[in-house]
Parts: structure tokens; sequence; C-alpha cells
């Protein structure tokens, strides 16, 4: 075996990639987008194909500015896919709620 394809999820990467490391056997990932995985010395082997949490967040604050939209709701969670808040001070928008848990 020359390389492993996957897993897709950053959670399961991490937890495959230590063993894939002793072996040094590249790892490619679709679709894992932690920015943690972006350590080389953590994740040496692994060679990601889809842009980290972070650089997704900063695009769909772009989108919006694009837009100039100045109202909307966004449905997210309470992980790296959800910081964009951190972006919209920086360009005027205001979040008026963030409801990280929800009971359903």
């Amino acid at each position: 075996i020359s390389a492993i394809i996957g897993p897709m999820s950053s959670g399961a990467v991490k937890a495959t990639h230590p063993l894939l490391l002793s072996m040094h056997m590249p790892q490619i990932t679709p679709s894992a987008t932690d920015p943690m995985l972006a350590n080389p010395s953590t994740y040496g082997y692994l060679i990601r194909m889809a842009p980290p949490d972070s650089e997704q967040s900063e695009a769909l604050v772009d989108f919006m500015k694009y837009f100039r939209w100045d109202t909307l709701a966004i449905l997210t969670d309470n992980t790296d896919y959800g910081k964009y808040r951190i972006y919209a001070p920086c360009i005027g928008l205001l979040i008026l709620g963030l409801y990280p848990r929800i009971q359903l």
C-alpha cells in the first residue's frame, strides 16, 4: 500500500493519522477541514483536499458582504464551522443572537 485515502471527517483523521505517521504512510483526506490538521509536526503525512474551516467561514462572510445582505439567519454549530462570527464585526455585520445548542 502506497497511501491511504480517507477517512472523510476530521475526527476520524485525528484517530487514524498517528498510526499512519508511524508507518510513514501518506494519508489523503478529501473533506477533513479542522484547522489543527495543518500542523506538520503532528500531521506530517496528511494531504488535505479541502480548505480548513476557518477559510470557509471567512468565505461565507465575504459572500454575505458581496450581496450586501443586512438581515439573515444562519444555522450552524459551535465548532470551527461556525466561527464566521469572528470575522463578521470586521465588515460591519452585527450578530443579534447565538444559540450554541438547541434541544430537539
